[in-house]
């Protein structure tokens, strides 16, 4: 089936997503791999910290084996969570009415460039 132009732009701007968190795009895509890193890295420490302390006989390290895969499950689902992208039809709506919005109120401070030129 074939879709006309509009469609196709609607469906474009429903599928298409932007990140709405509001740091430089180089710098979140850096800093979303850093803290996953950071997060992983935690449950590492934590299951290394419980494994060094159990003793030497087969049940107490068993025992602290399986509270470290436990601790270490805990912490990756607690750990980094990227917030969710908006549709870019959301964001694109949200602009346009804060243009609207500043359109609407009156200009303070300096003078507008149409009215020095008016002089």
């Amino acid at each position: 089936m074939r879709r006309t132009p509009p469609e196709k732009k609607r469906l474009s701007l429903a599928k298409d997503r932007r990140n709405a968190y509001g740091e430089c795009p180089t710098s979140s895509r850096r800093n979303i791999r850093r803290n996953k890193q950071f997060s992983r890295r935690a449950a590492r420490h934590g299951a290394d910290a419980m494994l060094r302390t159990a003793t030497l006989d087969e049940e107490s390290a068993a025992n602290a084996e399986v509270r470290a895969r436990g601790s270490a499950e805990l912490k990756r689902r607690q750990g980094f969570r990227k917030s969710p992208d908006i549709a870019l039809a959301t964001i694109i709506a949200s602009k346009q009415a804060r243009r609207a919005r500043l359109r609407l109120q009156p200009r303070r401070g300096k003078r507008s460039i149409k009215a020095s030129h008016e002089e």
